[in-house]
C-alpha cells in the first residue's frame, strides 16, 4: 500500500543485505541548504550509506518514492529498529530530573530531553508522566548508543503534532502497514475515513494511535485496523461498513 515511482519499472524489488542501492549517498553538513533544509536523498529503514555507496542491510522488497527522494526496504521484520527522521508512538517508562525514557518497541529504550518540547525551559517543563503516550520524531539514531527523540519540528521549533497523546487507543500492526499508513492514498485509511470521523498518529515503529468520539469507537477503529492486515480489500471495506451499521443501531 505505498506509492512508487511509475516511471522506474524496476522497483520494487527484491534485494539481499549488502547489494547495492542506486541512490546517490547522503551529503554531507556542508551539502546542507542554508536554512537548513533536508538532505536531497532520505535513507530509510535497510539501507545505509557504506563509503560512497548505499547498501542494503537486510533482505526484503527496496521501494523508492521519487517524492522527497525516499529509499526504504520493507520485510517481514518483527523489531523496529530505529532510523533517524522517522516519527514513532512511545510509552514513558521513566521520568527523570532532565529526561524521560521511552518505550519505542527497540531493543533498549529511547531517551527524550525534557528540553525537546515546544516551549520547554528549566522553568517550563512538559507535562509529561509515566504511562503517558508520546508521538515523537528520531533526532539520533544509532547502533552505539540509545535513541534520541524529540518532540519539535527541527525547522520551526515548533510541537507541529508531536507531544503527548491525549485520550484513544494505539493500535499495533505491522511495520509495513505503518509505513502504508504514511501515504494519503492508502485504501484501508480511505476505507475507514469512509465511515468513521477520528484522530490518528502514525508510528513507524508498528503503533497508530487512534482518537475517536468515544473510547469505545476508538477501540473498535483500533481493532477494525489490526484485522485489516489478514483481509482483503474488498474484505475490509464490507468489515467496516458492517462495523459502521452496528455503531449506528447501538446508538439509536
Amino acid at each position: 500500500m505505498t506509492d512508487v515511482d511509475q516511471q522506474q519499472p524496476d522497483f520494487p524489488r527484491f534485494v539481499f543485505p549488502g547489494d547495492a542501492v542506486p541512490a546517490i549517498p547522503e551529503p554531507s553538513d556542508a551539502d546542507m541548504d542554508v536554512d537548513g533544509g533536508p538532505p536531497a536523498v532520505i535513507l530509510g529503514p535497510g539501507v545505509r550509506r557504506d563509503v560512497d555507496q548505499v547498501v542494503a542491510t537486510k533482505a526484503g522488497m527496496l521501494y523508492h518514492n521519487p517524492e522527497g527522494n525516499k529509499w526504504w526496504i520493507d520485510s517481514d521484520q518483527k523489531r523496529y529498529t530505529p532510523s533517524a527522521n522517522e516519527n514513532v508512538i512511545g510509552v514513558v517508562t521513566h521520568r527523570l530530573a532532565e529526561m524521560f525514557r521511552v518505550d519505542i518497541g527497540t531493543a533498549h529504550p529511547a531517551v527524550l530531553s525534557a528540553m525537546a518540547f515546544e516551549g520547554a525551559s528549566k522553568r517550563n517543563r512538559p507535562n509529561c508522566n509515566v504511562g503517558d503516550l508520546v508521538y515523537a520524531r528520531i533526532a539520533v539514531a544509532s547502533k552505539d548508543m540509545d535513541p534520541e527523540l524529540e518532540c519539535v519540528n527541527p525547522r520551526t521549533g515548533k510541537s507541529s503534532g508531536y507531544g503527548v497523546l491525549k485520550g484513544g487507543f494505539v493500535a499495533k500492526v505491522s511495520l509495513k502497514t505503518c509505513r502504508g499508513l504514511m501515504y494519503t492514498n492508502n485504501p484501508t485509511a480511505k476505507i475507514l475515513g469512509k465511515y468513521f470521523t477520528f484522530e490518528q498518529a502514525v508510528g513507524q515503529n508498528g503503533r497508530v494511535w487512534i482518537n475517536a468520539p468515544t473510547a469505545v469507537m476508538s477501540v473498535r477503529i483500533a481493532r477494525a485496523l489490526e484485522l485489516s492486515q489478514s483481509m482483503t480489500e474488498d474484505e475490509f471495506a464490507r468489515h467496516v461498513k458492517q462495523l459502521s451499521d452496528e455503531i449506528k443501531q447501538s446508538n439509536s
